[in-house]
């Protein structure tokens, strides 16, 4: 039995909603190493949270990608290190925050 192939996006839904806000998965973002570009997303999910009257956002995910093929974890967390998933999972938040959405994390 082959190993199923690991996908790059996630569902064409949630692929079409990252790229109508301008967003890459958190995997792509965290790939990049900039922790500023966290920031502005929790900035940019606020402001979206906002614009449909909700207060609070059930993210970010803070999912350690031990398996990488696994099809649950995949795109969605920052990575495989710790330090790396609560560092940019903190940005995240502090962005979602700093406009007044209270947050998961």
């Amino acid at each position: 039995m082959t190993p199923r192939r690991r996908r790059i996006w996630p569902s064409p839904a949630r692929r079409a909603a990252f790229l109508a806000l301008g967003l890459a998965a958190v995997l792509v973002r965290a790939a990049t190493g900039d922790l500023e570009l966290a920031y502005q997303s929790g900035l940019r999910c606020a402001q979206e949270c906002a614009a449909v009257g909700a207060n609070w956002n059930f993210g970010p995910v803070v999912d350690i990608d031990f398996n990488p093929l696994s099809p649950i974890t995949n795109v969605r967390t920052f990575g495989s290190d710790p330090d790396t998933v609560l560092t940019f999972g903190r940005q995240i938040a502090r962005g979602d925050m700093n406009l007044g959405d209270l947050t998961s994390f």
